[in-house]
């Protein structure tokens, strides 16, 4: 099994060092960039101005790790950051963002340990040139690996969309092998309907996690909010503990629309391990999927 992740292996055992690729999108639609190993990228980061948000939400990010035949991370790169909805005002251990005093610059910052023995392969792309401009950074411990067995960082991408036949849940992560699941960040967008308590423009917050691992229910949570490690429909505007967080909570009552973006991190004592599969999801709402109007999440992972 995927052994690595305990408090030891966020300390490195080398001196970072700090890594940049520049991308200007007016000129280029694709920058790759490849990091050579051994080495563990202990922090991830892009730095951009907000004011350019609308157009990095079409970029795309890719990584594939050594010579894997496929890449371990694709998906838009505004979504890994749990950014493209509301960017994050609040930081926790993982995911964190660091601001520049009177300007509209802003840098995110992933915290969790990749490690790579011979390439990291890391691309960026857009569809159209864009007006716009992307700092890369990646802090490397050189030749520092995990003592551990240890597995690949991967990320799946999920959406569930409003429709008449929609299923009442929305796939937080679905996956066949063995593995390690670190995170869930989602961001969701719902309208009030009538559940629990009556009439609320959170209800739909009201759906527990469930997950079935290697054949067996093991998780049977008590709400979406509570999952995060908050309660009361996240009775403040932003808040973050070490290991969650949520922002951007706002309520459209004019368009009956509803906005909270949260992440759990799962590390040390509380990561969710599987030996043969995972499925891992989420009711929406009191089994009401009329309250759903978007969910994205992102889940984070180590396999081998």
């Amino acid at each position: 099994m995927i052994k690595f992740l305990s408090e030891q292996d966020f300390v490195p055992d080398t001196e970072l060092t700090q890594i940049l690729h520049f991308i200007d999108f007016s000129n280029d639609t694709e920058s790759e960039w490849i990091l050579t190993g051994p080495a563990t990228i202990r922090r991830f980061s892009i730095t951009f101005d907000t004011l350019d948000q609308d157009l990095l939400n079409n970029l795309t990010l890719k990584i594939r790790w050594d010579d894997r035949s496929a890449d371990s991370i694709d998906l838009r790169l505004m979504d890994f950051f749990a950014a493209s909805q509301t960017i994050p005002t609040v930081s926790n251990l993982i995911l964190s963002v660091d601001t520049e005093n009177d300007t509209d610059t802003i840098t995110l910052n992933i915290d969790l340990p990749m490690p790579y023995m011979q390439q990291a392969v890391i691309s960026v792309s857009s569809e159209t040139l864009l007006d716009a401009t992307l700092e890369l950074s990646a802090y490397l411990s050189i030749d520092d690996l995990p003592d551990q067995a240890w597995g690949y960082m991967s990320a799946q991408f999920n959406e569930t969309l409003a429709a008449p036949d929609l299923d009442p849940f929305h796939p937080f992560f679905n996956h066949t092998g063995r593995g390690r699941l670190v995170g869930v960040c989602a961001q969701l967008q719902g309208q009030s309907s009538t559940g629990i308590g009556g009439t609320n423009n959170y209800s739909f917050l009201e759906g527990d996690e469930i997950a079935m691992i290697d054949g067996a229910e093991r998780i049977l949570g008590t709400g979406t909010e509570d999952y995060f490690n908050s309660s009361f429909y996240f009775r403040d505007e932003a808040n973050a503990t070490p290991f969650a967080q949520y922002w951007g909570k706002s309520v459209d009552e004019a368009n009956d629309e509803e906005n909270i973006s949260a992440c759990r991190w799962h590390l040390f004592h509380d990561t969710i391990d599987y030996r043969e599969n995972i499925d891992f999801k989420l009711e929406i709402g009191p089994l009401t999927p009329e309250a759903l109007k978007r969910y994205r999440t992102v889940a984070y992972y180590y396999t081998d």
